[in-house]
């Protein structure tokens, strides 16, 4: 009959001494062919003699719980007590009782209220000699039955799972693999579950047909728990067909192992398994440490260019540094004299030579502008410059922006026209520098706007975020490439426009810009389209909340 459901059981304790004395077998105990279970039962004449004995202990009342439980209506709990009974005739090699059981358990399975009692008469006609047989061993006197243990203790071997309510298939599992790993014994679904996650066995030999929990279930939870989830389980089954076979591949399963169990099969198919296992964490090993010295190597390359872009840049910082420092001085001696001429305070000019100053003039300042730029880049980059930020007005430091390149808008014929939301609107903000951002993108503007064009400066609350004010340059100039746009704001970046005049600067202008509005907490940005104009933008914080609505479309 069935064991009851117990937690897991002591391989060692299943285990008669070795130091006791085991009575030799009969050379012949029909219905029992012993040659053929010595094989089953892996070569050990101890744990042969005891699922003898124990198969006339537990069977021996089998046909009569039989009738009581059919008569009952409990056809599940017979079918149960079939199947038990052919797995351990078929692993003691009776093969007619074997037979019997089967008929007997497909019988039953059927959904049918079929008359078994033919099939328990053939029954009972093969089970009594087979238990009058077996009763003639005697189990030695220091062998024991198997006990539960408290608790497993953790070992330096690695261990296996076996999962079946048979306790003779479980003793048998313990005897195949004991000499190599911690066999850990469970007889319920529940019990298996918690010793898997509590001591992560290599592998899980799985019973199907069991009664607390199905193998499949048991199966199912082990492959949804994280840490169980990639321990091979084999099923064992003694009715292997394709849907079961294919249920439980589906739920996860690496193979299946047919019962009566054949030991040499067993230990070949789970040896199988775990050096595929081993194959695949050395495989995940190896591909790991390549990817991670990949990774080391891209990032030892990215560092060695980031150490040479930086070094570039110092380089470039330091020459740039010098040679502004170095130009200043003559280029403020050449504009002072060129000035005084221009002035006449040096004596009268002719019409070509006060047109020839002004060249001279225009060109020194152009000069004497970049290199300002270049000093305020290294001073901005270098942190070397003091903010003093306060509570202005905005609309002021447009007017200064605007007043500064008004001449050179007029010059080209452009309309540059200013419109606030709030004339008393105010930010948090460094006024000098907050000109100084107006001021590059109104001369940017200008610069790239065709006479006659519209430049258009307006500011007001921003909508999508009320604790900013935002600030539009809007011109009718060439615009921006798309594929330049990501690039318009980086140190030293230069548009390429071959209809612009006049000289085209260091691209220093928009990176100051950038830099000087970031450190005022603030943002910047542009859209644009190649043809159709630019639109700036800069984001401030504001020193009080505002009220308002202001639209840039």
């Amino acid at each position: 009959m069935n064991d009851p459901p117990n937690k897991p059981i002591d391989p060692e304790s299943a285990l008669p001494p070795h130091s006791s004395p085991i009575e030799a077998l009969p050379p012949q105990l029909p219905p029992f062919d012993l040659a053929k279970a010595l094989v089953r039962t892996n070569g050990k004449p101890h744990l042969l003699r005891r699922l003898l004995t124990g198969f006339a202990e537990q069977y021996g009342g089998a046909v009569e719980t039989l009738r009581q439980t059919l008569h009952a209506g409990r056809r599940q709990e017979a079918e149960r007590l079939a199947h038990s009974l052919k797995s351990i005739a078929a692993t003691l090699e009776a093969r007619e009782l074997a037979d019997a059981a089967q008929q007997l358990e497909t019988a039953l399975r059927r959904d049918t209220e079929e008359d078994c009692s033919c099939l328990i008469e053939r029954l009972q006609h093969v089970l009594a000699p087979a238990v009058a047989a077996a009763k003639t061993l005697h189990q030695p006197a220091a062998a024991q039955q198997p006990s539960i243990p408290r608790a497993q203790p953790r070992t330096r071997r690695s261990a296996i799972l076996a999962v079946d309510d048979q306790s003779h298939d479980l003793e048998l599992l313990s005897e195949i693999f004991r000499d190599e790993y911690d066999v850990l014994l469970a007889n319920t679904g529940e019990s298996a579950l918690e010793l898997a996650e509590s001591r992560l066995p290599e592998l899980v030999l799985l019973d199907v047909n069991m009664p607390d929990m199905h193998g499949f279930e048991v199966c199912r939870r082990l492959k949804q728990n994280p840490l169980t989830r990639e321990i091979p389980v084999i099923f064992l089954t003694g009715s292997r067909d394709a849907e079961t076979e294919t249920q439980g591949l589906l739920l996860g399963a690496v193979d299946f192992v047919t019962k009566p169990m054949i030991p040499a099969v067993v230990r070949a198919r789970v040896s199988n398994q775990l050096r595929l296992k081993k194959a695949q964490v050395e495989l995940l090993r190896l591909l790991a440490n390549k990817y991670l010295d990949d990774l080391v190597d891209e990032l030892e390359r990215s560092a060695q260019r980031d150490r040479s872009k930086e070094m570039e840049i110092k380089i470039k910082n330091d020459v740039l540094s010098h040679l502004s420092h170095e130009f200043r001085s003559p280029l403020a001696v050449i504009y002072t004299f060129v000035t005084l001429i221009a002035d006449r305070l040096a004596g009268d000019l002719s019409e070509d030579q006060e047109k020839y100053l002004q060249i001279i003039l225009a060109n020194t300042g152009q000069l004497k502008a970049m290199v300002d730029s270049l000093l305020d880049a290294g001073r901005v980059e270098a942190g070397k410059f003091c903010l003093k930020t306060q509570e202005l007005a905005v609309t002021d430091v447009i007017e200064m922006a605007r007043s500064a390149v008004q001449e050179a808008a007029d010059a080209k014929n452009i309309r540059l026209t200013v419109e606030c939301a709030e004339a008393a609107l105010s930010a948090c903000a460094d006024p000098i520098r907050l000109k100084q951002s107006l001021s590059i993108l109104l001369d940017n503007a200008v610069k790239f706007t065709p006479p006659g064009g519209r430049i258009l400066v307006r500011t007001g609350p921003w909508n999508e975020h009320p604790g900013m004010i935002l600030i539009e340059v809007a011109d009718t100039g060439c615009g921006i490439a798309q594929e330049a746009i990501g690039s318009i704001f980086e140190r030293l970046y230069q548009i390429d426009v071959s209809d612009s005049h006049g000289r085209r600067g260091l691209g220093l202008g928009l990176h100051i810009a950038k830099e000087l509005v970031r450190r005022l907490e603030g943002k910047i940005w542009v859209e644009s389209a190649l043809g159709q104009g630019s639109r700036f933008f800069i984001a401030l914080p504001v020193h009080s909340p505002l009220v308002g609505n202001f639209g840039l479309a």
